[in-house]
Order: C-alpha cells, then structure tokens, then sequence
C-alpha cells in the first residue's frame, strides 16, 4: 500500500493539548513512519461533554504544540462545522477530496468498546481502518459483537496496511499518565502545570487566562 495516501487521524477535544496527546502521536509515527499524522480537534463531541474553551483557542494551542514537527499536521474542519462533530461526516467530506486517500482512525480501547454507539457506525467502517491503542497490561474492553464480526482483526501493523478498509489492530503501548481535566482543575486551583504540556501552550493559556474558573 502507498502510505503517502495513508491519513493517520488523531480526533479529540485536545481541551488543552499536552505531552500525552503528544507522545501518543510520535508513538503512531513511531508505527507508521511514512504517514502524517493529523490532529483533528472536535468542535461538539457527541460522547462527552463540551469543550470549556472556544474551538480558535484549542486550535491556536495546538498550532503552538505542532509548530516544527514535519509528521505532524491540523485538520480543523469540525471546529469550522455547525452541529455536532460526526466523524463519519469528516471521512465523507476527505475521501470527497481525496477519493485515493485511505484512513486510519485512532481512537483508545474504552471508544472502541463503545464504536457501536457512533452515529453511521457502520458506513465508517466501510471507509476506514482502525488502530486501537491501549496500555501494557491493561484490561481490554470488549467491543459489540457486530462490530467484531465486521471488521478484520489484525495481528499486526503490516496486516492492516494492506486492508483499504474495515480492519482493526489492537496497539499496546506506553502512554502517559496526564489527563487534560486534571491540568484544568490545576490551573483553576492557580497551580503549577510545567511539564504537563509545552511551555508554548502553557504561556498561551496564561496570556489568555483560560481555564482559571469553574464553567
């Protein structure tokens, strides 16, 4: 397969991107060498509750958190939507440009379990591949059986990139142990939050004062 075509999509409120969201990525680069890997920011996630911050700001912080990284890149097309941030409404609107270009979703073990409850579940995977990623030594959360029955276990990244479609692989590695909704409560509690996320972000937020009060 032309993993030039290939389009590595990592989605999320990103309410602020930090040092996980980060290493996560460069460990699917790590994976995928050949591909980018977009950041794809959520204006209205329909599985959890609304962003705190406006979707220019998460954006901006996330510019700042990418700036220089060749592999990495910003797709901002749910911020710019109305409604809430379908990612089958995003699949449509790429392989509308890009009829060739093939997608892998990223999405954690507790999402997967939950892929069922996605709006047109089953036409995005029709139109996508999936990396699930987990933690060494994590309990796995079992999806729906219609969706093991429609995708295509692999046991291998190799495996998958062959697919153009409907394939899932299960990818255990180390991730960091920093939640986005631990450094809002720590900066609304004026706390420090260094090396939870990169400085760039971190002077943005306080030149902005974001996240300084509850709501």
């Amino acid at each position: 397969m032309n993993q030039n075509k290939l389009k590595v999509i990592l989605g999320g409120t990103f309410d602020p991107i930090h040092y996980g969201h980060l290493r996560l990525a460069e460990n699917l680069h790590n994976l995928i060498p050949k591909a980018q890997i977009t950041f794809m920011p959520s204006a209205t996630p329909p599985h959890r509750e609304t962003p705190s911050v406006s979707a220019r700001q998460r954006s901006e912080m996330l510019e700042l958190a990418i700036k220089g990284i060749e592999h990495f890149n910003l797709d901002t097309r749910e911020l710019q939507r109305q409604g809430e941030s379908y990612s089958l409404l995003s699949v449509n609107e790429i392989k509308k440009e890009n009829p060739d270009t093939r997608i892998i979703w990223i999405m954690g073990d507790d999402a997967y379990a939950k892929l069922h409850t996605w709006f047109g579940w089953q036409e995005l995977v029709e139109k996508v591949s999936f990396v699930v990623v987990a933690r060494p030594g994590a309990l796995q959360s079992e999806p729906a059986k219609a969706v093991v029955n429609t995708l295509s276990q692999c046991c291998s990244i190799e495996e998958l990139l062959t697919f153009s479609s409907g394939a899932v692989f299960r990818h255990i590695c180390p991730l960091l142990e920093i939640s986005a909704s631990n450094i809002r409560e720590l900066l609304m509690r004026n706390l420090s939050c260094r090396f939870l996320l990169p400085e760039s972000v971190l002077n943005y937020i306080k030149q902005n004062d974001l996240y300084s009060h509850k709501g």
